[in-house]
């Protein structure tokens, strides 16, 4: 059974919390005070970066989607069922990433390659959507459109708060946090969502 709240607050959620994760804002702050980048720059890059990783994650969702109604629309109540599966293996996923990072997290946190690593790397699609599309099944038009516009929406919204508090210097203590407790957080989210879908 879909419930369009409690999958609209975990998909806001899941949103914030993946651009908030260093390795999306950090470069861009990083290239942003290097290259004397405007404020006007460098937020129209953190909204191109935000629109491209968020939309990019939605269509991967919706490519998955259209596969599985090509393909297991046959099963009753099989997208209910794929949309927990999925749940469940992106959350392990994030948990057993989150605890990857955790053994190596001396050389993560004094490697510097992150400041220099690629635009490329904040536009980088969030499987944690793939789920989500699913769980959209049944519900109306206005109610999916609100979802993907609300993951877009904060996506967008949340690098640009981190590039601009980045580039002024006031993120010292969100770029000392583990990017693996942002991990836990989010494979905590969707086991949590799994009960509303």
């Amino acid at each position: 059974m879909n419930s369009f709240t409690p999958i609209l607050i975990a998909v806001i959620i899941i949103g914030i919390l993946h651009m908030t994760a260093p390795d999306h804002w950090l470069p861009l702050s990083a290239i942003s005070r290097r290259f004397n980048y405007t404020g006007t720059k460098t937020q129209a890059t953190a909204t191109l970066l935000g629109f491209l990783h968020s939309s990019i994650s939605v269509l991967i969702g919706v490519f998955a989607y259209v596969i599985g109604l090509l393909f297991i629309s046959y099963l009753k109540d099989g997208f209910s069922i794929i949309a927990r599966v999925l749940l469940a293996i992106v959350a392990i996923y994030f948990i057993g990433n989150g605890y990857k990072e955790s053994r190596s997290v001396e050389n993560h946190m004094n490697d510097s390659t992150t400041v220099r690593s690629a635009l490329i790397v904040s536009i980088f699609p969030d499987f944690a959507m793939i789920p989500f599309i699913f769980s959209t099944l049944g519900m109306s038009n206005i109610s999916i459109i609100e979802i993907i516009i609300s993951f877009i929406a904060v996506s967008i919204l949340s690098i640009n708060a981190m590039a601009y508090i980045g580039t002024r210097g006031l993120a010292m203590v969100i770029e000392r946090i583990p990017p693996y407790y942002i991990d836990y957080v989010m494979g905590i989210i969707l086991l949590a969502t799994i009960p509303f879908v």
